[in-house]
């Protein structure tokens, strides 16, 4: 009996049958790529990208906030190869993460398996070796691949055990404010001039402001940090001590912006203020997403004004992460309020 496709005799339909396959494993191989890209967590890349730029302003001397123009050749191969390592660093950190994330309902690619372990391990090796082999690329010297090293390091430190400083108080919160505040605000100067003093005095309001934003993104995970029997700072103090640890935090890092006439960082501080209040007042969960998201979002504002293409790179990042996620899991994603 010959087998008929739509009225069509098999044969006949066997070229349309041919091209609906290849359709399909062309969109197969795409969504396997956009979860991969998922997988480095652009959005937890803005604050690389965003504490570079500022390096790359205070190495300059700048004091106000035209449009720049040329970055240089040296920025953009530090841009590309620390990156490509904080990437790699996220992803280890989902894997030593994906039970907590299967409990908190977040981060889905490893916890339902989409993604396969090793598989996650495979590509966060890849990464590092990317990273590593385009800080070699002259004219970066050996203070950058120092630098790159040291924050891998500490990347590495942050989950992996038995030292797991993630899950340590107060620790967790020290990685995170030297690891991007100082050491990604020193990769950013290197693009312009040799490392001194005034780089690493310059990156204190940015170790303070990133300390107290960290703090508040512990309140969200606490449940399914304790579940897991972790320790961070939010798990050990609470939501109340812990989001008016944050609020200090940042008080301190409003005075630090003054006194070193960061005025940018000084104008974010203040217009992030009122929502660390409402989060130290309230607890909500609600209220310390959106004071640890906005923020970012403002210094980020700032630094596009003077950095056009890194709000341009910003705005396309946000608009791939808002299709990804909207049509792959049917989220809103990343938003204020989101997970």
């Amino acid at each position: 009996m010959l087998t008929y496709v739509r009225g069509l005799p098999f044969r006949e339909a066997l070229p349309d049958l041919t091209i609906v396959a290849g359709i399909v494993i062309i969109f197969a191989v795409i969504a396997g790529i956009l979860d991969y890209v998922a997988l480095m967590r652009p959005s937890l890349l803005f604050p690389v990208w965003l504490f570079l730029f500022a390096g790359h302003y205070w190495a300059k001397g700048s004091s106000y906030l035209p449009p720049a123009t040329g970055l240089g050749f040296p920025f953009y191969i530090v841009f590309l190869s620390y990156s490509l390592a904080m990437a790699s660093i996220y992803v280890i950190n989902q894997i030593y993460d994906v039970e907590s994330d299967r409990i908190n309902k977040k981060l889905f690619l490893l916890p339902e398996g989409i993604i396969k372990i090793k598989d996650a391990a495979l590509f966060a090796a890849i990464l590092f070796l990317f990273s590593l082999a385009i800080a070699f690329i002259p004219p970066i010297d050996w203070t950058f691949r120092i630098v790159l090293l040291l924050s891998y390091l500490l990347g590495i430190l942050y989950s992996a055990k038995p030292i797991s400083l993630k899950d340590r108080p107060f620790l967790d919160m020290l990685s995170n404010g030297f690891g991007y505040g100082v050491l990604n605000f020193l990769a950013g100067w290197i693009t312009v001039k040799h490392l001194d003093v005034s780089a690493l005095l310059h990156s204190l309001p940015y170790f303070l402001s990133v300390s107290a934003i960290f703090l508040n993104t512990t309140i969200p995970d606490i449940n399914g940090d304790r579940a897991q029997g972790k320790r961070t700072t939010g798990v050990a103090l609470g939501e109340g001590p812990t989001t008016r640890l944050a609020l200090i935090f940042l008080i301190l890092a409003l005075f630090s912006d003054l006194f070193l006439e960061d005025y940018i960082v000084a104008a974010t501080a203040l217009l992030s203020l009122p929502f660390f209040a409402k989060a130290a007042l309230t607890k909500s969960i609600d209220d310390a997403k959106v004071s640890f998201r906005i923020g970012p979002a403002l210094l980020a504002l700032l630094y596009g004004i003077h950095y056009p293409h890194f709000l341009i790179l910003l705005v396309l990042t946000t608009a791939y992460l808002k299709l990804y996620y909207k049509f792959r899991f049917g989220l809103s994603y990343p938003s204020l309020k989101g997970s």
